[in-house]
């Protein structure tokens, strides 16, 4: 439902496109469409589905994912380390942009 975060999805799949090299669908768990099982549904039969997840955490929203019928479901990012440092920077990023304004 942000017009920022459907931009970064579109960045995303870009990446994933590239570096994937076969077919990416968008799929979406909530507020926007393909929902994720139709796009498991709608995949070509014999096809092996993967979801990549976008999620940060475990729980609800993941849980559906599981339930879409894919053949592969990736772990939320929340775990990996590598988003604690997004985060990090973004602050630190924020934290300078406040201390010069």
């Amino acid at each position: 439902s942000d017009a920022r975060a459907v931009e970064a999805v579109h960045a995303l799949h870009a990446m994933v496109v590239e570096a994937w090299g076969g077919p990416v669908t968008i799929a979406y768990g909530s507020a926007a469409h393909p929902r994720v099982p139709v796009a498991v549904a709608e995949a070509p039969a014999g096809r092996r589905v993967v979801i990549a997840s976008y999620l940060l955490a475990p729980g609800f929203f993941h849980d559906r994912l599981h339930q879409a019928g894919a053949d592969v479901v990736t772990e939320p990012l929340g775990p990996d380390p590598r988003l604690a440092e997004i985060v990090l920077d973004r602050y630190e990023a924020a934290h300078q942009l406040a201390a010069t304004s």
